[in-house]
C-alpha cells in the first residue's frame, strides 16, 4: 500500500468513526476491517486519534468508539434538518454581504510609492529611472505592475512637454527628455503613476529640473564710434552642452555709461531667432567721449549677463596704421622699457622713412623724448629707463608720425606695476602632495589684475633653492618640486620686497600629470596618476557639463598611465576630476581638446562696372558647401585701425572664453587656439590656473592663496554657466494627504465588515440554535446535544473575526488636487449661460485677447467679460486659429526684427566730409542650400580698404569665423551716373 493510499484509507476510517459515510461505503469498510490486518491496525490508530480529539475539545462525553469491527454504533443520522439550517444561515450571510457591499464607502485611488533616480550616464539629455511599488506599511497587498506613468514638464502653469510610458513587470521604466528641449528656471518634472485597472492606485512625484544652461556671444559692428553714430549689436545664444543655436531666448539689451547709468532711458527687448538677437542704439550727438558698455541680459535666466566695451570719441581721417609692441607686459619703476613702433599704410605695407616723434609721459612729467625715421620695415625702436620714483601710477607713450604734409598722432598706455605683484601658486590637480613630484603653475597679477612678468626662486627652510621660474607675457609659468611633509617653501625675488609661501604639502593623495594639457581632435585624453600606495579612484571627464566618460582605476605605487576615450564630437575645455573610494573629489584639472568641426568662409567680389555685390560661401571641414547663419560686418579700415584691442572671435569665445574666468582680460584670446607653436604652452598655463578653483567653491581643500574678491567675481560668472553644483539624485513620494485618505477609507471598510460579521454570527447562532432544539425534540438522542454544543462554540467564535484592528500606513507622497495645481482656476461645476457675441465682434475679441496674452492679463479679462473660454474656442476654430498658431503668431511679434544696413552712394553726397565707418551690417544672413549668400553695398571713393568680419554657425553646432582686410577693387566703385 502506497503512502497516498494509506492516507486516503485513514481519512475514510475517520469518516466511519464519526458516522459520516453512506451505509454501503460503511459496510464495505467494516468488512475490510474484519478481513485485512493492516486495515484493522489503521482502525485502532483512528480510535486513538479520536480519543485525542475528544480530550482536546474537553468534552465530558466522548463519542463511543467501535470496539468490534462490524458492529454499528448508531442509526444513520437524518441530515435534512441540518441542511435546512445551513441553507438558512447561508441565505442570511448573502443578504448581509450584499448590504455590506452596498454601504461600503467609495475609496480613493490606492497610493503607489514612486522612486526616481536621476541618471548620470554619459549623456547630455536629462533622464530618470522610475520604480513604482506599493506604499510601504499598508496592510493591503496589491500589485502595481504593469503601471502607466504620465509625466509632464511644468514651468509655473505651462506644460512644456508631456508623455505616457508603461513600466515593465518589475515596475521600472526610464523617462528621457529630448536633447534639444529648453528648460527654463523653476521647471519641474511631474510623474503620476496609475495601475491598469478599474479602480487604479496612483502616486505623484515632482523632480526639479536643472535649467538649460546657455552661453551668449555679444558683438558690435565695430569697437569705435563717434557721437551721433549708430551702434549695431548682435548676440548669438547657444546651449552650453551641445553648442547648438536652437533656443529662442528673451533678451534685454542696454547701453551703459562708464559709471553705470543707461545712456538711453529705454531698453530693447525681444526673442532670438535661431539663436540670433540684434538691436541698434543711436548715440546722442552730445555724448561725452569715453568707454561705454553694451549689455545683454537673459529675461529667463538661461545665460549669465554678457557685456562688451565700446569706445566713443571723435575720430579723424587717418592714412596710417600705428601700433606699439612692448617687449614686456608690465614694467616696474627703475626698469628699462623697450618699445617697437610699427607704422603701415592702410594697405598693410610698411611706411618707410616716416618722421617719428616719441614722448613718454607720466602725469604732467615727460620721462623721455626721442625722434627719428622709420626703417625699411616701417619700425622705430624706442628705449628708455623708468625713474625709480613715479608720481603717477599711469603713463603713456605719445606718438606723432609725419609723412610729407600729413601728420597723425596717437598715444598708447605704458603698462606700469606699482607695489608688489600678487603671486598665486596652483599645484596641478589642486593640492601640493608630499613625497611626489608635483607640477606647480604660477600666475602673477598687479593690483588692477593685469599680468606681470617676473622671475624668482623657490627656497626651503634651509634657504636652499629647489626650483626657479620666469613668467611669460601673460604672467604665467610652471615649475616642478618634490616637497617634504611638514616643511615650508617660499618664493623670493630680488624685485619683490616680501616672500610668498607655497601651499602646505599634504599627505596620502595622488598627483595628476596631464603632459602638454592640449590634445588633438578625436584623440584620447592621456594622463599620469602618481601615488605612494595602491588605491582605487574614479576619473570623470566632463565637457561643458556633459559627462563624457567615467573610468574606475586601481592605482599602484608609482606612475599610472591612463588613457580616456571620449566621444569624437567632444571638443573644447574638458574638466578632469579624480574621486577617491568615498566619492570625494581629490584632484581636478582643465585640459583642452581641439576641434576639427570648423566652418570655412570665403568671400569674393562679383566684379563689373559699378558692381556692388559680393559672394560669401560657407563650407564644412571636408570642403562641401554648407547651409549656415552668418553675421556680417564690413568696416572702413581707416576707422578700424584706431581701435586699441582686438576682440575674441565667436569660435574662441564658445570653446574657450565661456569656460574660464575673466576672458576679457586676455591680451589676444584667439592666439591660444591658433596654430602658432607657443599657443599650446600658453593655453596649458592658462587652463592650469583655472580648474582647481572649483574645489574652493565646494569648500574642499586648503586653498589659502585665493584672493577672495577675485574668487567671488569668477564664481558669479562660472556658477551661472555651470549651475549650482551637485543636485539631489534620488527622489521619493511623500503623499501624506493621499495616504491619510486611504487610511480613513480602510478604517471605514473594516468597520463595515465588522458589522457584517457580527450580524452574520448572530443570525448563524439563532438558526443553529433553533435547528438543535428541533432536532432534540424530534429524536431525543444524545448526539444532537453534542452537535448543538459545537454550533454554539463556533457561533460564539465567529464574532471574534470582526474585532477592530489597527492599520499603519507610512505617509508617502504629496497629493496635489486640481485646485492646488491650478490655484487660480475654478474647477467646480456650475451652470452658466454664456452670451453669444455678434460675429462682427469676433475678430476684435481675438485681437484683444492676443494683446492681453502678451501682457499676462488674460485671466482678469475673462473674469470681466460675458464670453466664456468655450465660446472663444469656437470662434478661433471658425477662423482657423489653434493654440499652436496663436503661439507662433505671438512669438513672431516678440522676435527681434533683422536690422540690415548697407551703405549707398547717396549717403556720401549727403554726409560730405565725414569719415564713412560701417559699410554693411547684417546680424542674420542665412545662406542658400549651396552655402552661398550675396550681399550688396556701395563703396565710397574715400575708402581704400575694407575690414571684413563674418561669424558663422550651423544648426549642428559647427562654428566658424573669418577676418580679413581687403583692398577695394576699382571696379567696385559706384557708378556716378546711376547714383545721380
Amino acid at each position: 500500500m502506497t503512502d497516498a493510499e494509506r492516507q486516503r484509507l485513514l481519512d475514510q476510517l475517520l469518516e466511519l468513526h464519526f458516522d459520516l459515510l453512506d451505509e454501503p461505503d460503511a459496510s464495505a469498510l467494516r468488512s475490510r476491517i474484519e478481513r485485512e490486518p493492516e486495515v484493522a491496525l489503521l482502525w485502532q490508530q483512528t480510535q486513538r486519534i479520536s480519543d485525542g480529539l475528544a480530550q482536546a475539545s474537553r468534552l465530558d462525553d466522548p463519542v463511543a468508539m467501535v470496539n468490534v469491527a462490524g458492529q454499528r454504533l448508531a442509526k444513520p443520522y437524518q441530515k435534512r434538518p441540518l441542511v435546512a439550517a445551513a441553507l438558512a444561515a447561508c441565505l442570511g450571510w448573502l443578504i448581509l454581504a450584499a448590504g455590506h457591499l452596498a454601504s461600503r464607502p467609495a475609496g480613493p485611488p490606492m497610493p503607489i510609492a514612486i522612486k526616481a533616480r536621476v541618471d548620470t550616464q554619459p549623456d547630455s539629455s536629462f533622464a530618470v529611472n522610475v520604480q513604482a511599488s506599493p506604499v510601504s506599511g499598508t496592510t493591503t497587498d496589491f500589485l502595481v505592475t504593469p503601471a502607466t506613468l504620465s509625466f509632464s514638464v511644468l514651468n509655473h502653469r505651462s506644460v512644456l512637454f508631456s508623455g505616457v510610458v508603461k513600466t515593465d513587470v518589475e515596475g521600472s521604466v526610464r523617462i528621457e527628455l529630448p536633447d534639444q528641449m529648453v528648460i527654463p528656471a523653476e521647471t519641474r518634472l511631474r510623474i503620476q503613476a496609475k495601475q491598469d485597472s478599474e479602480r487604479s492606485p496612483s502616486g505623484t512625484i515632482e523632480i526639479p529640473l536643472p535649467p538649460t544652461r546657455c552661453v551668449t556671444y555679444l558683438t558690435t559692428d565695430r569697437p569705435l564710434y563717434a557721437p551721433g553714430e549708430t551702434v549695431y549689436v548682435r548676440s548669438v545664444t547657444m546651449t552650453r552642452v551641445r553648442q547648438t543655436a536652437v533656443v529662442e531666448v528673451p533678451i534685454r539689451y542696454s547701453l551703459l555709461r562708464p559709471d553705470g547709468p543707461q545712456v538711453h532711458s529705454e531698453v530693447h527687448e525681444g526673442v532670438t531667432q535661431q539663436g540670433v538677437g540684434n538691436t541698434a542704439f543711436v548715440l546722442p550727438a552730445d555724448l561725452d567721449p569715453g568707454s561705454y558698455r553694451v549689455v545683454a541680459e537673459s529675461l529667463d535666466g538661461l545665460f549669465p549677463s554678457e557685456q562688451i566695451p565700446i569706445e566713443v570719441k571723435a575720430f579723424k581721417r587717418v592714412t596710417m596704421a600705428k601700433s606699439v609692441l612692448f617687449d614686456r607686459r608690465s614694467y616696474r619703476p627703475g626698469e628699462m622699457v623697450s618699445a617697437t613702433i610699427r607704422i603701415k599704410d592702410l594697405a598693410g605695407a610698411p611706411q618707410m622713412g616716416a618722421r617719428v616723434t616719441v614722448q613718454a609721459i607720466a602725469g604732467k612729467s615727460v620721462l623721455h623724448r626721442a625722434s627719428g625715421r622709420s626703417g625699411d620695415d616701417g619700425e622705430f625702436e624706442c628705449l628708455f629707463r623708468l625713474p625709480r620714483s613715479l608720481m603717477s601710477d599711469k603713463a603713456r607713450l605719445s606718438l606723432e608720425v609725419a609723412v610729407g604734409k600729413v601728420r597723425e598722432s596717437r598715444s598708447f598706455p605704458i603698462p606700469l606695476v606699482q607695489g608688489n605683484p600678487r603671486v598665486q601658486f596652483f599645484p596641478e590637480g589642486g593640492e601640493l602632495v608630499a613625497g611626489l613630484t608635483n607640477r606647480v603653475y604660477v600666475q602673477t597679477l598687479d593690483n588692477s589684475g593685469a599680468p606681470v612678468e617676473i622671475s624668482g626662486e623657490i627656497v626651503d627652510e634651509a634657504e636652499s633653492v629647489v626650483a626657479a621660474f620666469t613668467t611669460n607675457r601673460d604672467g604665467r609659468a610652471r615649475f616642478e618640486i618634490t616637497p617634504a611633509l611638514g616643511k615650508t617653501y617660499q618664493w623670493r625675488s630680488p624685485t619683490n620686497d616680501d616672500a610668498v609661501s607655497l601651499p602646505t604639502a599634504v599627505a596620502d593623495l595622488p598627483v595628476i600629470v596631464t603632459g602638454k594639457g592640449v590634445f588633438g581632435a578625436h584623440k584620447p585624453i592621456e594622463m599620469v596618476l602618481r601615488s605612494l600606495r595602491s588605491r582605487a579612484v574614479v576619473v570623470h571627464a566632463v565637457c561643458r557639463g556633459r559627462l563624457l566618460t567615467r573610468q574606475n582605476v586601481l592605482l599602484h605605487e608609482g606612475d599610472n598611465p591612463i588613457s580616456l576615450e571620449i566621444p569624437t564630437d567632444a571638443a573644447g575645455v574638458v574638466r578632469l576630476t579624480v574621486f577617491d573610494d568615498t566619492d570625494r573629489p581629490v584632484m581636478e584639472r582643465l585640459v583642452y581638446r581641439k576641434s576639427q568641426d570648423t566652418l570655412k568662409v570665403s568671400m569674393n567680389p562679383i566684379l563689373g562696372e559699378g558692381s556692388r555685390r559680393f559672394r560669401v560661401q560657407v563650407s564644412d571641414p571636408s570642403g562641401a558647401l554648407s547651409r549656415a547663419v552668418l553675421g556680417v560686418s564690413v568696416v572702413n579700415e581707416e576707422v578700424a585701425v584706431q581701435a586699441n584691442q582686438p576682440r575674441m572671435t565667436m569660435p574662441t569665445f564658445f570653446r574657450l572664453g565661456s569656460e574660464i574666468a575673466n576672458p576679457e582680460a586676455l591680451e589676444n584670446g584667439d592666439f591660444y587656439l591658433s596654430d602658432q607653436p607657443e599657443s599650446e604652452v600658453a593655453l596649458d598655463l592658462l587652463l592650469a590656473t583655472q580648474g582647481w578653483r572649483r574645489f574652493a567653491w565646494r569648500g574642499e581643500g586648503a586653498m589659502t592663496s585665493v584672493n577672495q574678491k577675485d574668487l567671488r567675481e569668477r564664481i558669479v560668472r562660472l556658477l551661472s554657466i555651470n549651475g549650482e553644483g551637485e543636485r539631489q539624485s534620488v527622489y521619493t513620494t511623500d503623499d501624506e494627504a493621499k495616504i491619510q485618505a486611504w487610511d480613513e477609507h480602510l478604517k471605514a471598510s473594516h468597520e463595515s465588515f465588522r458589522r457584517m460579521l457580527v450580524g452574520g454570527s448572530i443570525w448563524t447562532l439563532i438558526v443553529f440554535l433553533l435547528g438543535s432544539v428541533w432536532t432534540w425534540a424530534r429524536h431525543r438522542r444524545r448526539w444532537p446535544r453534542s452537535v448543538a454544543l459545537l454550533m454554539v462554540v463556533v457561533a460564539l467564535a465567529v464574532p471574534g473575526c470582526g474585532q477592530s484592528q489597527s492599520t499603519v500606513i507610512t505617509p508617502s507622497a504629496d497629493y496635489d488636487t486640481p485646485s492646488a495645481v491650478l490655484p487660480n482656476t475654478d474647477l467646480q461645476d456650475s451652470p452658466s449661460t454664456p452670451s453669444i457675441m455678434p460675429d462682427e465682434n469676433e475678430q476684435a475679441t481675438i485681437e484683444i485677447l492676443q494683446s492681453l496674452l502678451l501682457n499676462g492679463n488674460s485671466e482678469a479679462w475673462f473674469a470681466s467679460q460675458p464670453i466664456t473660454r468655450e465660446k472663444l474656442q469656437e470662434m478661433m476654430v471658425r477662423r482657423g486659429l489653434t493654440p499652436d498658431t496663436m503661439a507662433d503668431d505671438l512669438l513672431a511679434e516678440l522676435r527681434f526684427p533683422i536690422r540690415q544696413y548697407a551703405y549707398t552712394a547717396i549717403e556720401e553726397s549727403v554726409n560730405e566730409g565725414s569719415v564713412p565707418a560701417t559699410l554693411f551690417w547684417n546680424p542674420m544672413l542665412i545662406t542658400a542650400d549651396d552655402g552661398t549668400a550675396i550681399i550688396e553695398f556701395d563703396v565710397p571713393d574715400t575708402v581704400e580698404r575694407l575690414r571684413w568680419h563674418i561669424d558663422v554657425h550651423a544648426s549642428d553646432g559647427a562654428l566658424g569665423s573669418w577676418n580679413s582686410v581687403r583692398a577695394v577693387d576699382p571696379q567696385m566703385r559706384p557708378n556716378r551716373d546711376l547714383a545721380d
